[in-house]
């Protein structure tokens, strides 16, 4: 098949991926392996959007748990689980391939 109709045939990410790099900015794992980009980046907002979903339960009561064994007052413990969310997500995506 001819070059150029094959890069027709792409859909809109694939042709990106032919002439630069794409990085996931989510908090979201499945679209992270969906998409198959080479890096992937979050913030807070996005944490916070994909914590809502059931599927990363696990993470916030693990944060959570994390939380209350970890501080001397509310705001101290609230820190650490914040702290501890973040981290657990950013496992999480560093681990889809």
């Amino acid at each position: 098949m001819d070059p150029k109709q094959n890069i027709i045939k792409m859909n809109l990410l694939e042709q990106l991926k032919q002439i630069t790099e794409v990085v996931a900015d989510t908090g979201d794992f499945e679209s992270i392996r969906s998409y198959k980009p080479i890096d992937a980046t979050t913030n807070p907002s996005l944490i916070y959007a994909a914590a809502q979903k059931p599927e990363y339960r696990h993470l916030i009561d693990n944060a959570v748990d994390f939380g209350k064994k970890n501080g001397r007052d509310k705001i101290e413990k609230l820190t650490n689980t914040m702290d501890k969310l973040s981290v657990n997500f950013g496992i999480e995506i560093l681990k889809v391939q």
